[in-house]
């Protein structure tokens, strides 16, 4: 929650994630894109062109980079200006002392002062209800050790890992012989509900049909989906990535910018605060202390 809400805006996004979502057509989001397209003067949104209904999923005044994104994206970024998506309610005593309801949110006025390093909070996992200020309270909320989200994307995966054109002879849990391979049409099966739930198209024949392809796609999809939901630490083990991906440079906005100059707010920048780096000996990191004592000569 932003600090005026009772929150402390510790965790942010990196613009990496933030680059990640999609657009609401399924493409890939390009920044260079938005700005050949967008001049200069015409990169936040007018009240003509809110009123006319070319922007709706942000208000007047917000950069139209967060324009005609995929649904997630609004469900997740807690972006500059994301008033209306992102509402903290608080309990205020009015003149008459009866209570009523004030929404609290990231706008134009306040951007600068409310966002973390990078410029761009987290929306997830937020509710509508959540509070800690004026004898409001957070919010319990569900601990989910295991998405069905998770297993089907998992299946995916190890069906598209097989050897193509290639099957093998496998057992249920009920003791029942069944025969799997990369099958084009089950990999859909799992992958459609996703997609669908998302609010995103489905992937066409093509990446269906491309191993190398889809496995790219998925690897997008779950950094996208399982976002803040401690997957992508293991996953990039898992794919061996985690070399490249956690080495490189990170940024974020320009947040030292002004009301006054708010348009340079989104030049990015790196934020050297929060610079991350790997080597191939953490693949083995951290291991626990009794586990090191068995083999001390090691």
């Amino acid at each position: 929650l932003p600090t005026n809400a009772g929150g402390r805006n510790r965790h942010g996004l990196t613009i990496k994630q933030c680059d990640a979502y999609d657009m609401a057509d399924g493409s890939s989001f390009n920044l260079e894109t938005f700005l050949d397209t967008c001049e200069v003067d015409k990169r936040f949104v007018s009240e003509d062109e809110y009123n006319r209904g070319l922007y709706p999923q942000i208000r007047p005044r917000v950069w139209k980079e967060y324009a005609n994104r995929e649904p997630r994206f609004y469900a997740s970024v807690a972006f500059n200006g994301a008033f209306g998506h992102w509402q903290a309610r608080k309990m205020e005593i009015d003149a008459t002392n009866k209570y009523g309801t004030t929404e609290v949110a990231i706008t134009e006025e306040k951007q600068f002062r409310l966002l973390d390093p990078t410029g761009i909070g987290v929306m997830k996992f937020v509710s509508p209800n959540d509070c800690n200020t004026n004898n409001g309270r957070i919010y319990d909320k569900v601990d989910i050790p295991l998405r069905y989200t998770d297993i089907l994307l998992m299946y995916a995966e190890a069906l598209n890992e097989l050897t193509p054109s290639s099957s093998y002879e496998v057992t249920t849990w009920e003791g029942e012989p069944i025969t799997v391979s990369r099958n084009t049409e089950e990999i859909r099966k799992a992958v459609l509900p996703v997609r669908m739930r998302a609010g995103v198209p489905d992937y066409n024949e093509e990446t269906y049909n491309d191993q190398t392809l889809f496995r790219k796609k998925l690897i997008h999809e779950r950094q996208v989906e399982f976002m803040g939901e401690n997957q992508r630490y293991y996953d990039l083990r898992r794919w061996k990535l985690a070399p490249v991906e956690e080495s490189e440079q990170i940024y974020g906005y320009n947040v030292l910018m002004t009301e006054s100059k708010k348009e340079r707010f989104y030049e990015r920048i790196r934020v050297e605060n929060l610079q991350a780096n790997f080597s191939r000996k953490m693949y083995f990191w951290p291991m626990p202390q009794n586990e090191l004592k068995k083999k001390p000569q090691k």
